[in-house]
């Protein structure tokens, strides 16, 4: 069987079908996100849009990891665009089902630990998870995120039951 290459990379413009329809993937495989289950609400222009905007920010990232060119993993920091919070990057990372616990996860907060050496402008990183999730949280904790709150039935599930979220944070040493 042949080698299959696993590339990551940040996200151009050109990305943005294959990440819709990643998006929309991600969203029917698990209620573990907060993807309704048709995936993002965003047109693929607009996506583009954002992926380009995000391609020339310095303080905004957009990994994505494929196998065989084919979208399995996704991490993004964005910030917020007033002054006073731009200092904060927001994290969300989705790996597709196929290839949890396969390491997807930890090389994308691997990347972004290197991206974050060289942004200064980044001071924190905030995202939430829900409490269930206990990969996701194991992945959060090993790269030094800590809990900083709890919201209870947060999310509402696919079969109508509700979610507590945990909001987690590092503060980077700069």
């Amino acid at each position: 069987m042949p080698q299959q290459e696993l590339v990551i990379e940040e996200a151009q413009a050109s990305d943005a079908s294959s990440l819709l329809a990643f998006f929309k993937q991600v969203a029917g495989e698990s209620d573990l996100t907060s993807l309704e289950p048709s995936g993002l609400d965003l047109s693929q222009k607009q996506l583009a849009d954002y992926l380009e905007s995000s391609a020339n920010h310095p303080s905004r990232l957009f990994l994505l990891a494929r196998l065989d060119n084919q979208v399995i993993g996704l991490l993004n920091v964005s910030i917020d665009s007033n002054p006073r919070l731009s200092h904060v990057g927001e994290v969300f990372v989705a790996v597709g089902q196929a290839y949890w616990g396969h390491g997807i996860g930890t090389m994308l907060f691997e990347l972004l630990l290197d991206w974050l050496a060289e942004t200064p402008s980044i001071r924190r990183l905030s995202l939430n998870v829900q409490e269930r999730n206990r990969a996701a949280r194991a992945l959060y904790e090993k790269f030094g995120f800590s809990y900083e709150g709890r919201q209870e039935e947060a999310i509402q599930l696919w079969d109508g039951s509700y979610e507590t979220v945990l909001y987690m944070g590092l503060v980077l040493d700069r």
